[in-house]
């Protein structure tokens, strides 16, 4: 629709009734994944591009954190690439599948885009980024490193595509930042792909036939172009199990979660497994000195991880889609209506962006205010959400899995609001208050409950560098 980006000042375009509104960016990868999936799926749509330096204000009414993609349809509104991707997929059934019917298969899928995004979607903004010669190179290396990485899983597939005979959801979820790093090898003249991961060389090649990849391709002229105006518009210049100790022995048909007690990315997942009324065992692993088994698990070296009858699953929220997938007959946690599910991973994913304030804040032991501020405001904001939803829990009568997912940081925030004497927990937020009581009488959140106290050992052994995972709660 519009070839121009709309920016501060601009108005809104109309939308007219039954259209499908993708607001986008040119060159943004992330927005051009949506399109990708729009394209491959042949549904028809309409895009609104928009200025990311002087975004319009309407823009954050779309999306809180005033970014593309966002997808506009019927009166709603979906954000975040992966998410917009997926619902597309599920909302759009009589349209070509791209996402994996087989439950496990898609988990997979799912966990190769979360080792793509650590280990060559940061990589790659580091590159495009560096200033230096040394830190360039050491950037390199880390990129070329993830690529091996994804060229080993393409190999062990043994098919054309990630998707199999034809490209699918995650062939068009990672092309962007392939087509971009091709192009980097063509401007620089740096060896990236030929000589070193020959089979991802063939493969972009192949993608570069695919319909929908040449309706969106930028040529590396234009990247070029592009990231010189970037660079100069934003001023960038750029019991615990540990080491030597063996893996225990798993009895077929058990549920293994290897875990962390005081990590709230294990305890989600801890709470979905408690919430389904499945019978699992947990592995604790030491997370200053791994055991060397746990990078087999999982190449990232974290948990929490599921392992079930020969089957491997990482990363606390693919854990969490997976085992509500998997055990239907078990109580179910997301919601059966695709578009309320995909509005309760926005709350989540708004809530998650200010992560980093939170750890910032317990680094500071409390000092810092600013982390504290934006602290205030993403529980101000969930407070909007859960008033609007006008139900006890964000999923509604009873806990779900967004409440699940959530949980482990506001107790967090709650446990340091008690030891740090602190008041974001106040007035200005009582259905957040009255929320946290409730969640608080759920028998798996206290099944997973750890106390201020216990909490406050835990995190000062941390901060000090001798972090304790035994004998803290004698």
């Amino acid at each position: 629709m519009s070839e121009k980006h709309l920016a501060t000042g601009d108005p809104l375009p109309l939308l007219k009734d039954g259209t499908i509104r993708l607001y986008s960016m040119r060159y943004c990868p992330y927005a051009q994944r949506s399109r990708l999936a729009l394209l491959a799926k042949g549904i028809q749509y309409e895009t609104v591009n928009c200025n990311l330096k002087y975004k319009p204000k309407w823009l954050f009414e779309k999306n809180p954190k005033g970014l593309v993609p966002v997808l506009e349809h019927n009166g709603k509104v979906v954000f975040e690439s992966l998410i917009v991707n997926d619902y597309l997929d599920q909302e759009y059934v009589g349209k070509r599948r791209l996402n994996n019917r087989d439950i496990y298969l898609k988990a997979v899928d799912d966990m190769v885009m979360s080792i793509y995004n650590d280990k060559v979607i940061r990589p790659f903004f580091r590159l495009n980024l560096a200033a230096r010669t040394d830190t360039r190179e050491k950037t390199m290396a880390q990129l070329m490193k993830g690529l091996r990485i994804v060229e080993t899983e393409l190999k062990r597939r043994g098919t054309q595509y990630f998707g199999g005979s034809q490209p699918g959801m995650l062939d068009y979820n990672m092309w962007p930042f392939l087509e971009r790093l091709k192009n980097t090898e063509i401007i620089t003249g740096e060896t990236i792909f030929s000589d070193k991961v020959p089979l991802l060389d063939k493969y972009i090649d192949d993608m570069m036939k695919d319909g929908p990849v040449k309706e969106t391709y930028t040529s590396p002229e234009v990247q070029l172009k592009w990231i010189m105006g970037y660079k100069s518009a934003y001023g960038i210049v750029l019991s615990v199990i540990s080491v030597g100790d063996p893996l225990p022995p798993l009895k077929d048909g058990t549920i293994r979660l290897y875990s962390m007690r005081y990590c709230p990315y294990a305890q989600r997942s801890r709470l979905a497994l408690l919430a389904k009324g499945l019978e699992f065992e947990t592995v604790n692993c030491n997370l200053k000195t791994k055991p060397d088994w746990l990078f087999e698990k999982n190449p990232n070296g974290l948990v929490p991880v599921l392992e079930h009858d020969g089957k491997i699953v990482y990363d606390s929220l693919l854990i969490n889609d997976y085992l509500d997938e998997v055990f239907p007959g078990k109580r179910q946690l997301h919601p059966k209506d695709p578009y309320q599910k995909v509005l309760d991973r926005m709350t989540l994913a708004n809530f998650m962006s200010k992560a980093s304030s939170i750890r910032n804040y317990y680094k500071s032991k409390g000092e810092d205010k600013e982390s504290l501020f934006i602290i205030t405001t993403a529980l101000e904001r969930l407070e909007h959400d859960l008033k609007k939803k006008g139900s006890t829990y964000f999923a509604g009568a009873e806990p779900g899995m967004v409440d699940y997912n959530l949980w482990p940081f506001l107790e967090i925030l709650k446990n340091l609001e008690i030891s740090y004497n602190e008041n974001y927990l106040n007035e200005k937020i009582p259905f957040l208050n009255g929320y946290i009581r409730d969640m608080m009488t759920d028998e798996a959140v206290k099944s997973t409950y750890i106390s201020p106290e216990i909490y406050m050992r835990y995190l000062n052994s941390m901060l000090s560098g001798n972090s304790q995972y035994d004998g803290l709660e004698l």
